[in-house]
């Protein structure tokens, strides 16, 4: 009789948590590894569903964060439209200024390029106008030399012809400031070491502001230069001690004056803008002040005479140019002007010298030319305006004016204007990132023909915090300003409209904005306020001592203005109502807290004691609206944005929670299924173990009979 028996093959596995597995121990045919992950993915499917909400949620949040990016450079775009209140004016567009310079002369002569005389930068505090300024003379700095040194590096006394380490002793160099820094020489000093400890004391906190260095002409010829490193103002050195300065060739007398002067210390000197100074007059600069004036200049006349006024009288002075120089001119004038208060003195001006004429007594000073020698010797009484640097900055608010070279008698005119290609530049830019913002609203709400949502709309369709944002934004830009003419109350008044959808072929290009450039440039140009005014927040008063500070989103346009009434007691503001309502006063800053004007504050500059009613009026251009509108969404904590992603966060934090809940209820599912099956198998395993015992059994006791 055959034998049969059964297979006794089975298959061991590890899980994730090295957990051991026993499969086919029964032979039963049973795959208990595909069974299980079955009954597991049956039990998965919920969280399947919460993942896939979780990964919608970040899509949306991905793009509402892509959003929020847009809407910041849209709020940088207009918030140089917006009116902003700073103390230079450089938050705004509408006062950003362009110089052109232009040079000229009344002699005939030819004058220089303006680039060469000066250059010129401004703020936005510059005033819009012309003005005009005549460089008479640059700024120049203080240099003086010792005398020839043979060497650089023997020591002083060999370089400068004495026995050898004999020059030792001390001087001070005195800055601007008054301190004094004193500068020891020992006898081993050489030129360059003199030098170095000169520039080492030129560092720190009380540096000297003089600076050394050596020019070598030739190999026994060698200068120690001191310079002064600030224009306009003397070296200042004293204090001597063994006689050091006079050794050098510096200074004969202590450093009271310098033996060796390669360079005056001047001033710049401009005519500036028209004025005049009715007390005195100059002439133009020449080369001395001892030669005629007929050979300094060759146009004047011979002989004559011209007179001189004050409110004391007038005198005739007569003249010879042929014999006369400028120093017999002063000293006719004041032999016989004196009685009038009127004075002459001889000006040096960097190497050349003036005719100077002064009312003594601080009146009005007339020339009259009879015979044109005045004007052959350029004498005017031009305002002369001195300054010891080349780069002036307060002459003209908001100007830096850097002079590189004088040339007198040529007038350089400086027109101010204002940056229209700027503020068309920043139109542009709050357009471009409106419609930026647009069409990616449009992408996430593209509908299919039937009006369905579009397979290719984006994760945000019909997201409600994003339909506000642009429907405040759509406001903003369809509306009218409140307060303004019906002319310029519409963004279509400068050209600014929608796009037409009679020609729209982009589906994204749906209410985004265009413009007529044309148009913009003719409105820039002929109604810059009204562009103004259309874009900005406006603030206009009756009352010369009151300024916006700032403004809110709640300062709203009131018809018929706002009445202030400000009461000053002992030179301070002790109250102020704005309508009859309290404003806050702190100092000089009132702010209303409440009304249509709620958040506005205002300068108040106090006058005399008593109570000043005042009114104002204010508008909220359009750009001031949209900034309000990008600000308030993009608030860091309270925004329409930072809610929505709070929302959004919120809510895939939740559902990731649960999702890990649900897995480990899920391994443990899997744990005891996967135990259930390998009880089985070795329930299965037994009885096929005994089954195979018992047929044994019969099998022998066939076996047996058969015998």
């Amino acid at each position: 009789m055959s034998t049969s028996s059964v297979s006794s093959s089975y298959k061991l596995s590890t899980d994730a948590n090295g957990r051991l597995t026993v499969t086919g121990l029964s032979n039963s045919g049973i795959d208990t590894d595909a069974a299980v992950e079955a009954l597991v993915a049956a039990k998965r499917v919920p969280i399947d569903r919460l993942e896939t909400k979780v990964e919608t949620v970040d899509k949306q949040i991905a793009a509402l964060k892509e959003y929020q990016t847009l809407m910041q450079n849209f709020r940088t775009a207009v918030d140089g439209l917006r009116g902003k209140v700073t103390f230079d004016k450089s938050g705004s567009a509408f006062e950003t200024k362009n110089i052109f310079l232009q040079t000229s002369r009344l002699d005939g002569g030819t004058a220089s390029s303006a680039a060469n005389l000066v250059s010129i930068s401004a703020t936005n505090q510059a005033e819009v106008g012309v003005r005009s300024i005549e460089v008479l003379r640059v700024a120049t700095q203080a240099k003086v030399a010792t005398g020839a040194a043979a060497s650089q590096t023997a020591d002083l006394g060999t370089a400068f012809g004495g026995a050898a380490n004999s020059v030792s002793g001390s001087f001070d160099i005195v800055n601007g400031d008054g301190a004094a820094t004193t500068i020891n020489v020992s006898g081993t000093d050489t030129l360059q070491s003199l030098r170095d400890k000169i520039n080492n004391a030129n560092t720190g906190t009380t540096k000297t502001g003089v600076t050394a260095s050596i020019i070598s002409v030739g190999g026994t010829q060698n200068y120690l230069v001191l310079t002064n490193d600030a224009t306009g103002e003397p070296i200042q050195i004293g204090n001597e001690t063994g006689g050091v300065l006079s050794t050098l060739g510096i200074s004969a007398d202590g450093g009271a004056t310098f033996s060796n002067v390669l360079q005056e210390a001047q001033t710049a000197r401009m005519a500036v803008d028209g004025l005049k100074d009715p007390s005195r007059y100059e002439s133009h600069r020449f080369a001395n002040d001892t030669a005629s004036i007929k050979s300094l200049v060759s146009t004047a006349p011979s002989t004559g005479s011209f007179t001189l006024s004050t409110g004391l009288g007038s005198v005739a002075i007569n003249f010879d140019t042929t014999t006369d120089s400028l120093s017999d001119l002063a000293s006719t004038i004041n032999a016989n002007a004196a009685a009038i208060g009127v004075e002459a003195s001889i000006m040096d001006d960097g190497g050349g010298a003036r005719l100077v004429l002064k009312d003594t007594n601080g009146g009005q000073l007339s020339v009259i030319d009879s015979d044109g020698l005045m004007a052959s010797l350029g004498v005017d009484n031009d305002l002369v305006v001195e300054r010891s640097s080349n780069t002036v900055s307060d002459l003209f608010t908001g100007m830096t004016i850097n002079l590189y070279q004088a040339e007198e008698g040529t007038k350089i005119n400086l027109q101010v204007e204002r940056d229209l290609n700027g503020v068309k530049d920043q139109v542009y830019a709050f357009v471009d990132a409106y419609n930026e913002m647009r069409r990616f609203y449009n992408e996430q709400n593209l509908t299919a023909a039937d009006g369905t949502k579009s397979e290719d709309a984006g994760p945000l369709f019909g997201n409600s915090a994003l339909k506000d944002m642009n429907s405040s934004l759509r406001d903003a830009i369809n509306g009218d300003v409140e307060g303004l003419g019906i002319d310029f109350a519409a963004l279509s008044a400068i050209g600014i409209t929608l796009t037409s959808t009679a020609t729209l072929t982009d589906p994204l290009d749906k209410e985004t904005l265009q413009i007529d450039e044309s148009k913009l440039n003719e409105a820039l140009l002929n109604n810059f306020d009204d562009v103004r005014n259309l874009l900005s927040f406006r603030f206009t008063t009756d009352n010369a001592d009151l300024s916006l500070v700032s403004f809110a989103s709640t300062t709203g346009y009131k018809n018929g203005g706002y009445n202030l009434e400000v009461t000053v007691a002992g030179g301070v503001i002790t109250s102020a109502k704005l309508d009859g309502v309290d404003m806050q006063v702190s100092g000089t800053t009132l702010t209303a807290t409440e009304g249509s004007a709620k958040g506005l504050k205002l300068f108040f500059r106090p006058g005399a004691d008593g109570t000043t009613n005042s009114t104002f009026s204010v508008t909220q251009g359009v750009a001031s609206q949209l900034y309000d509108v990008a600000d308030k969404a993009l608030a860091s904590g309270t925004g329409t944005i930072a809610a929505q992603l709070d929302t959004f966060e919120t809510r895939t934090s939740a559902w990731e929670d649960q999702i890990s809940r649900m897995e480990t209820r899920l391994d443990l599912y899997k744990t005891r299924i996967t135990a259930k099956f390998l009880r089985m198998e070795e329930s299965l395993s037994q009885m096929n173990s005994i089954l195979e015992s018992l047929k044994a059994q019969v099998d022998a006791m066939s076996s047996s009979s058969d015998n």
